[in-house]
C-alpha cells in the first residue's frame, strides 16, 4: 500500500471535482484497510479490500449487489465508487453513534434492532447463496494446513455441527451475517448496518443467532415476532460460535 491511499486517485472514476482529502486511518477491522476521507465537503471512507479476501469465503461482486440494495433502502451507507478489479470501495460516511451492548436490554431498542434486521431479510437480490459448510470447511481446512492445535473439544464440537451443516435449509433471504455492536450505527434515529462482505443470501436464525451473542441477549428474549424461529435459533447459535472459535484460532486471537 502506498504511502499516500489517494496516490493513483486520478485513475478511478470518482464523482469528486478535486482530489479527496485523507484525514486518518480507520481502525478496527482485520481484512481491509480503511481511511476516512473528505471530498467536495463531505466525509467519506475509503476502502482497500485485502489481498488474501479470497481465503476468508468473501464474495465482492455479492457484496456490491447487497450493498446497493441496502444503501436504496436506507439500511447501509450509500456506495459512491466501488471498483472489485482495483480492490477499492467508497462509501459514505455514517457520523452516528454505535450502541454498547447493554443497549439492547432496552425492549424498544432490542425491537428496533430486530425491525431493521427483518427489512434486511425482505431485500430482493438474487446472487450466490453463502453456504455455511463450505466456509466451516474452509476455515478447518486452514487450520489443518497451517498446522494450529486446535482443542480436543473444539474437534468434538465440530462433529457435532457437521450434521447441522447438512441440515440448514435452503434460503434466498438476504441476510447480513455479522450483526455485532460495532457493525451498527445510529443517526438521526435510523439504524445502518455496516460491514457487509458476508451478507448473502442465507439462514435467517444466523443474523438472530450473532444478535444473541454479540449483544448477551438471551434467545428467548428474541421471540418478538412470528418469523423469529427459536428453536433454529438456537442451533444458529452453536454454529456461529463454533465458527468464531475457528476463526480466533486461524487469526491467533483466541480469548486467555
Amino acid at each position: 500500500m502506498p504511502e499516500d491511499p489517494l496516490q493513483q486517485w486520478q485513475d478511478w472514476n470518482l464523482p469528486f471535482r478535486e482530489k479527496p482529502q485523507v484525514l486518518r486511518r480507520l481502525h478496527g477491522g482485520y481484512t481491509n484497510r480503511s481511511y476516512l476521507i473528505k471530498a467536495d465537503q463531505s466525509l467519506y471512507v475509503l476502502r482497500f479490500n485485502a489481498d488474501k479476501h479470497n481465503i476468508s469465503g468473501v464474495d465482492r461482486q455479492r457484496e456490491r449487489d447487497i450493498l446497493d440494495a441496502a444503501g436504496t433502502a436506507g439500511l447501509a451507507p450509500a456506495v459512491v465508487y466501488c471498483s472489485i478489479e482495483q480492490n477499492i470501495l467508497i462509501s459514505e460516511f455514517i457520523d452516528g453513534q454505535h450502541w454498547p451492548i447493554c443497549t439492547l436490554h432496552d425492549p424498544d431498542k432490542l425491537s428496533r434492532l430486530l425491525n431493521t434486521l427483518q427489512h434486511i431479510h425482505t431485500l430482493d437480490v438474487s446472487t450466490t447463496a453463502f453456504d455455511y459448510r463450505q466456509h466451516a470447511e474452509n476455515y478447518w481446512q486452514q487450520l489443518q494446513a497451517g498446522k494450529i492445535t486446535v482443542p480436543d473439544e473444539l474437534c468434538q464440537q465440530r462433529e457435532k455441527i457437521l450434521p447441522l451443516l447438512a441440515a440448514i435449509p435452503a434460503s434466498t433471504v438476504i441476510c447480513h451475517h455479522d450483526p455485532n455492536p460495532k457493525n451498527i450505527i445510529t443517526r438521526a434515529d435510523r439504524l445502518y448496518c455496516l460491514d457487509w462482505e458476508y451478507a448473502a443470501p442465507g439462514w435467517p436464525a444466523f443474523d438472530y443467532a450473532a444478535l444473541s451473542v454479540e449483544w448477551n441477549i438471551p434467545v428467548k428474549k428474541l421471540a418478538l415476532t412470528e418469523e423469529i424461529n427459536i428453536d433454529d435459533v438456537e442451533k444458529a447459535v452453536e454454529l456461529y460460535i463454533y465458527l468464531c472459535k475457528l476463526w480466533q484460532y486461524l487469526n491467533k486471537k483466541v480469548p486467555e
